[in-house]
């Protein structure tokens, strides 16, 4: 069994975004969070489960941190003034753009990949 990973740009997580351009070299690959340990997937699916419209900022900003630690393997976006590291605290997760910090959280939870599986006959 190999485990893929997608190469994703960042126009594809935020496909209706007018107020952001992003270049070619904006993109992060991506290991899907359904084929992380079922164990992982009961944790985060446990916490994302617990998210309601008046759970603390804080307690979402960490959730997010964990889902880009555990999802993203590689992150390569530029801004106005250099390169734009992938965020690994809450203030780095709030200096993103707002439309791009909360598509993040709804496209990691829900991406299976692109394409058809390899392995499968036609």
């Amino acid at each position: 069994m190999e485990i893929r990973h997608f190469t994703v740009p960042f126009g594809r997580i935020l496909e209706d975004s007018p107020e952001l351009n992003f270049g070619p070299d904006d993109y992060c690959v991506i290991r899907p969070i359904f084929s992380r340990p079922a164990t992982d997937i009961r944790s985060l699916a446990g916490r994302i489960g617990e998210v309601t419209d008046e759970t603390d900022d804080s307690v979402v900003d960490r959730l997010i941190i964990d889902l880009l630690d555990q999802c993203i393997l590689t992150w390569s976006l530029t801004g106005p003034d250099g390169p734009i590291a992938k965020p690994a605290t809450p203030d780095a997760l709030n200096a993103l753009p707002g439309v791009l910090r909360g598509a993040l959280f709804s496209f990691l939870t829900s991406y299976r990949g692109e394409g058809p599986n390899p392995t499968k006959g036609s």
